[in-house]
């Protein structure tokens, strides 16, 4: 009995799986306005990869060296 149910269960979850929408990962290269930093980010959908020296906000990306304006983003060409 268990054997069927985990059966069916595999089932459905690979049912899922194929309706789920697929998220890549993108690069882009952040350019810092007020310091110059420039460094390689990382981001999912319009979402930045959690990092130690960028934030997101409002859809933004900001250095965490006080800058009010958000970086630059120079996201990589798909070939």
């Amino acid at each position: 009995m268990t054997l069927v149910l985990d059966k069916e269960k595999a089932v459905i979850s690979r049912r899922r799986m194929k309706e789920m929408p697929v998220l890549q990962m993108e690069e882009a290269v952040a350019l810092c306005p007020k310091c110059k930093a420039f460094q390689t980010i990382f981001l999912v959908g319009d979402r930045l990869v959690e990092t130690r020296k960028f934030s997101q906000r409002d859809g933004q990306v900001y250095h965490d060296c006080g800058a009010e304006e958000p970086c630059r983003l120079y996201r990589t060409l798909k070939h």
